[in-house]
């Protein structure tokens, strides 16, 4: 995994980071979930989707820079999804699920990134 853009982006820049769920809409028998980069300062996502059953589902968006996903040494499953181009301020995430299943839907729920506003983090609403 390559993470020197990393160190230049946050030890050489004042750049921040702010991901935000833009909306998430029924599309057929699934669901799109539109993510927006609000800031400058590129960084993989980690997304979790409650379903109205309490089961949790976990994503993890990397960005082209890291050339690869990280490994998750919680034993939790983790769904790594495409890649997020680190140019494009929008991303769209397509799950085999119907929205009306769909509780919550929240980045970073473990709060590791340095993201400035928690607030449009989960959808919908603030829980």
């Amino acid at each position: 995994m390559e993470l020197g853009w990393y160190f230049n982006y946050f030890i050489n820049t004042s750049k921040t980071m702010d991901y935000a769920i833009v909306d998430s809409k029924k599309s057929g028998k699934q669901t799109i979930i539109n993510l927006k980069n609000n800031g400058d300062f590129p960084m993989p996502v980690d997304l979790t989707l409650t379903k109205k059953d309490g089961h949790v589902l976990r994503f993890h968006i990397p960005i082209e820079m890291t050339m690869g996903s990280k490994i998750h040494a919680d034993n939790k499953e983790v769904v790594n999804c495409t890649p997020w181009p680190w140019t494009s301020p929008s991303y769209q995430l397509k799950i085999d699920l119907a929205r009306k299943d769909i509780e919550i839907i929240e980045i970073d729920p473990e709060k590791r990134t340095m993201d400035i506003n928690r607030e449009n983090n989960v959808y919908p609403g603030k829980h």
